[in-house]
């Protein structure tokens, strides 16, 4: 009988959500982000580029003016793996984007996955190009920093527009402990700071992002938070014990390729409560903005259909 009610609900399931736009339920969130987020606050989403552009090609305006920057991954390096070159095709259909909302005065930030000395050095210079920031992490998992910096700046950053370069720091698992990676990540001289708001578990306070805004050369920075809004993460706070033996309706499918990482129908009530706390947190612990990764996670359900 349990067999046959989980059925029907996920047939339910199923129905009430194959007529939704997935695009267009992704825009609906990174709007009430923004309208939920104080004025001044960051929001700078990762790929999925084509979510700032109407069916008919035409910029969606509502869409970019919720945003401060665009983050896009591999677009000369990463892709399909680390250190290769991304091919021809695939780099020319994301530049094509890139490069109109980069005219429309939006702040571009590009992370080339290689650590080889010339695919640096490529990626520095077609960056530069183009009027993008670069930043090259030195493994896939982002676990280390990168200390030889381009374009160094002892101005205040107040907006991300001032920004010269930034860095990029998600996994900080090969740090000890949080005083030893607070004080490393104090003493870079980048002006953006992308990093989790945990440390092993452990939340990063108020003081604690406080005292990453100075640089050391002299000067402000901006630091911005980690905020995954299209996949649920097993490690987070909100993730209950129960979901380790039944996943809610609302988690699609685990993702093969990130360990612990889960595709989420974002646009149900329960994945959108969660979305709300957690912005909520990262605003009370005093970060400047917010980086929104897998956005794109609309594409992988439309091409699912």
């Amino acid at each position: 009988m349990k067999k046959i009610i989980f059925l029907i609900s996920f047939i339910m399931l199923g129905i009430n959500s194959f007529g939704l736009d997935k695009k267009a339920e992704m825009k609906k969130l990174i709007l009430k982000i923004r309208e939920e987020s104080p004025k001044d606050f960051i929001i700078i989403p990762q790929n999925g580029t084509g979510i700032y552009f109407k069916e008919n090609e035409e910029i969606d305006e509502d869409m970019l003016d919720a945003v401060d920057g665009i983050t896009q991954e591999s677009l000369f390096y990463g892709y399909p793996k680390y250190n290769s070159k991304t091919p021809f095709e695939e780099k020319n259909n994301l530049l094509k984007n890139l490069k109109i909302l980069r005219s429309l005065d939006k702040v571009i930030m590009v992370v080339n996955y290689t650590d080889s000395r010339y695919g640096i050095w490529k990626s520095k210079n077609l960056t530069k190009d183009n009027n993008f920031l670069n930043y090259c992490p030195k493994d896939r998992e982002v676990t280390e920093i990168e200390d030889k910096i381009s374009f160094k700046n002892n101005k205040d950053i107040t907006h991300l527009s001032d920004a010269k370069n930034f860095l990029y720091l998600l996994n900080p698992e090969k740090y000890r402990h949080k005083a030893q990676y607070l004080d490393i990540l104090s003493q870079t001289e980048y002006d953006v700071l992308i990093i989790d708001s945990y440390f092993k578990g452990i939340k990063l306070t108020l003081e604690d992002i406080n005292k990453l805004k100075n640089k050391p050369q002299g000067g402000k920075r901006l630091v911005i938070s980690y905020f995954s809004v299209g996949e649920a993460e097993k490690y987070r706070k909100y993730w209950k014990d129960e979901w380790n033996e039944k996943l809610p309706n609302w988690i699609s499918h685990v993702n093969e390729n990130w360990k612990g990482a889960y595709i989420v129908r974002y646009w149900s009530k329960e994945w959108n409560k969660i979305i709300e706390d957690m912005l909520r947190s990262h605003i009370k612990y005093g970060f400047d903005g917010v980086f929104l990764d897998t956005i794109d996670t609309y594409q992988s359900f439309e091409e699912g259909e």
